[in-house]
């Protein structure tokens, strides 16, 4: 067989091994779009403030005394406007995420293909941003959160930038969609920070044009969340975090297991780069984001998300890494069927995980749907039949069953950390059985599982089990009561 048609043949064989990575990883969460359940904890959350929205609330009006409102409302406010009840806000919020997962990857692989790369590297960088998040952040995917719409935002402006950042309106569009994005999440600064950079170092005739365009998009999109939102906008989203050094330690070791080998080459990479204006871009983007990462990682509420915008950039450097290997090892059989191969060496973390416990929801997937739906709907059922505020951990039972969101878990351990906040004044309400119902994650068997809850101090636990009992247990939750409630039902 011709060598070329080998490597062709090597070459879609990777590729198509990527996409059938990233279909495994992601068909679980497509396939739970429109049935009832908790993905993630911010996905109640986000359902409780996308609702205030709805109803013609404004989420900034007053500061919450246990409920942080944190987050930049775009996102909420694009929910909102999609969905027609309370209802549907989740299963909204799913495909909001789900479609900028796919834009994204688009945008990334054409941006490797604007940058110099063929339409195979663009497809490649595609395809290793789907295989990468997927398997090492499926958490944050198609879920009801923002953080994807605002990576697609940066995206967009990227490509804005690179195509036609020479002109005052490229660089306006740039800029309006890097400030869009930052309304969506305030956490994807990397790439917005490298544009400036390199605006500095090669285009400084552009700079100044560059810093008015954003001040003037920062200033109108800050007015009309003031208006539309709450006054108390800037107060609520920079509410003081704990920050944990060992813990951004954790984050960043957690980040660097499964993306050894495309760091590895993005190294060797940018020593090789760093003259290219167009490439240095780049780059700063990689360097910038894992600073930034690195540095705000250990921010209480903070997980692999910070990494989002070095993964991007990983896929990017890759993939022009790949190309720029092509045409050199064109007359080279074996050194080109290596380089055919190179997306499977790219993902070998995502293969060596694919076993058992990763096929098992594709192929079993109906199943525990019908398992885990049921389920949650006895949770929410249980928590209707019980009148009164209450605690939830899964914070979308609490949505569904109409309670008000008076107590948020992280945020109430925060305030507890950084010492706003006694202990004891959160144990009180506990005894004073201010909450109809409290639920936890998982099977808890009080009085074995006192300690090691993430949201729970040791002192509340043991303050639960004095007042309150086990009304409904699950293979996922359970729910409990104020002893001596006569509504309660053990199961």
């Amino acid at each position: 067989m011709p060598y070329r048609t080998v490597r062709w043949w090597l070459l879609n064989l990777s590729l198509a091994t990527l996409l059938f990575l990233s279909l495994i990883n992601l068909w679980p969460r497509i396939y739970g779009i429109p049935r009832p359940s908790s993905l993630t904890y911010p996905e109640g959350w986000n359902a409780y403030h996308t609702a205030t929205i709805l109803q013609g609330g404004k989420p900034y009006a007053a500061v919450p005394q246990l409920v942080a409102v944190n987050y930049p409302p775009l996102f909420w406010e694009l929910v909102a406007l999609l969905s027609r009840q309370p209802g549907d806000i989740v299963t909204t919020g799913r495909l909001v995420s789900l479609v900028s997962l796919l834009l994204t990857a688009s945008l990334v692989g054409i941006i490797a293909f604007c940058s110099g790369g063929s339409k195979t590297a663009g497809l490649l960088a595609s395809l290793l941003l789907l295989t990468w998040m997927s398997s090492a952040a499926g958490g944050y995917m198609v879920t009801n959160e923002p953080q994807m719409l605002a990576h697609a935002l940066v995206c967009g402006g990227l490509l804005a930038y690179l195509t036609i950042g020479s002109s005052s309106g490229g660089l306006l569009l740039a800029s309006a969609l890097f400030c869009l994005a930052l309304f969506v999440k305030n956490n994807v600064i990397a790439v917005p920070l490298a544009v400036s950079l390199h605006l500095l170092i090669f285009s400084r005739r552009y700079l100044l044009r560059w810093v008015l365009f954003t001040a003037l998009n920062a200033s109108v999109l800050l007015a009309f969340v003031l208006v539309h939102d709450g006054t108390l906008f800037l107060r609520c989203l920079l509410v003081p975090r704990s920050y944990d050094l060992g813990e951004a330690l954790h984050g960043i070791r957690a980040f660097v297991d499964p993306f050894q080998v495309p760091l590895v080459v993005a190294a060797i990479w940018c020593c090789y780069s760093l003259r290219d204006s167009r490439k240095s871009l780049f780059v700063a983007m990689l360097v910038i984001s894992l600073a930034v990462a690195a540095v705000f990682r250990g921010g209480g509420g903070t997980n692999l998300n910070m990494f989002f915008d070095a993964v991007i950039s990983l896929a990017l450097i890759c993939s022009l890494a790949f190309a720029d290997l092509v045409a050199p090892l064109a007359g080279r059989p074996l050194a080109g069927s290596l380089l055919a191969l190179a997306p499977l060496f790219l993902c070998i973390w995502p293969l060596t995980r694919l076993g058992p416990s990763v096929l098992r929801p594709v192929l079993h997937g109906r199943q525990l749907a019908a398992v885990s739906e049921s389920e949650y709907v006895a949770g929410v059922d249980f928590l209707k039949s019980h009148p009164g505020p209450a605690i939830c951990e899964t914070m979308r039972l609490c949505f569904d069953a109409g309670k008000p969101l008076v107590y948020d878990p992280y945020y109430v351990r925060e305030l507890v950390k950084i010492g706003r906040i006694r202990d004891s004044e959160i144990a009180t309400s506990i005894e004073e059985r201010r909450y109809s119902t409290i639920q936890f994650d998982k099977r808890l068997d009080l009085p074995a599982d006192i300690g090691g809850r993430l949201y729970f101090s040791d002192a509340l636990m043991r303050a639960i089990q004095q007042n309150y009992t086990v009304g409904l247990t699950t293979s996922s939750y359970v729910l409990l009561v104020p002893k001596g409630d006569s509504d309660t039902v053990a199961r």
